[in-house]
């Protein structure tokens, strides 16, 4: 009784795990728009190999860039203000 429980929870995890397998269209499909994407982020960071493959880097670096801009332009604002 036991075999035919564990033959049968084996054959359905084999035929989830088919249905979830990528085709490999699919596969070179998501593979083609994630090497897009790190080549997009790494473009928005200076050349140096810290950010080579390190996207979580990459985004941080490109965070606090953008925080350094809002805080320059507040404090032109500020500037102009008290003129």
């Amino acid at each position: 009784m036991n075999e035919q429980i564990h033959d049968r929870l084996a054959r359905i995890k084999e035929q989830i795990e088919e249905y979830h397998r990528p085709s490999l269209e699919d596969a070179k499909l998501i593979n083609d728009l994630l090497w897009r994407y790190k080549k997009a982020l790494e473009g928005l960071t200076p050349n140096g190999s810290e950010f080579v493959n390190d996207p979580e880097y990459c985004a941080e670096f490109i965070r606090e860039r953008q925080r350094g801009w809002v805080r320059r332009l507040g404090e032109a604002k500020r500037k102009k203000a008290n003129q």
